[in-house]
């Protein structure tokens, strides 16, 4: 099915940081959507768009407006600072956690997994495990759990991300304990607000 909505980062600021899949969706798109001060970033580079904006605090507004269009046929891209997937329009706060202990002692590391929770931080963990440490993310649920993030509190998983054979799945944080992965796998620790709908993952930013 050809895509009619893109949620696209403009990155840090310049447009030469622009990625080069942000690129092509803002060249493929009709219409450019978003807050005004970030559209206006991108005005002077794409001037045969055609543009529309809303103000500070009407996200819903602008998503609603980019499904509207994307009804008429046309295609569409929702822009945003930074990236897209980090307190963008796509997620709420995040924490990002190594699990590899070769630099970092694992008292420190465990330290960073209780005040995630503490925090109830959305958590992103990467190293998961190697064939030196193939059971540091069962001892990572432990403590989340340990530390009160309930059993049942939704996580995902991906293998592979960006490379051939990308995969992805979601699990409870006791199943998540006994999942196998590798150095090329992304885990995904939700907060308590984080919920599994379908296939997904999903932390809502306090929209009704």
């Amino acid at each position: 099915m050809e895509k009619l909505i893109y949620i696209v980062g403009l990155g840090p600021g310049d447009e030469e940081y622009l990625s080069g899949q942000a690129r092509e969706a803002l060249e493929a798109s009709d219409v450019i959507v978003g807050y005004k001060v970030y559209v206006d970033l991108v005005k002077d580079y794409y001037p045969d768009k055609e543009y529309m904006t809303t103000g500070m605090r009407q996200e819903i507004e602008r998503c609603r407006l980019c499904y509207d269009l994307a009804k008429e046929g046309k295609k569409v891209s929702l822009v945003c600072s930074g990236d897209a997937g980090i307190y963008g329009m796509a997620n709420h706060d995040c924490c990002l956690i190594s699990l590899s202990d070769l630099l970092t002692p694992w008292e420190t590391i465990e330290k960073r997994l209780r005040a995630a929770v503490a925090g109830d931080f959305a958590i992103a963990i990467y190293n998961p495990a190697s064939h030196k440490r193939p059971d540091h993310l069962k001892k990572a649920c432990d403590i989340l759990i340990d530390a009160g993030a309930g059993k049942d509190r939704a996580c995902g998983y991906v293998e592979n991300i960006g490379r051939e054979n990308t995969s992805s799945y979601v699990c409870t944080l006791e199943e998540l304990r006994d999942r196998q992965v590798n150095m090329f796998t992304t885990v995904f620790i939700g907060n308590s607000l984080s919920y599994i709908y379908g296939d997904k993952l999903i932390t809502k930013r306090g929209y009704k």
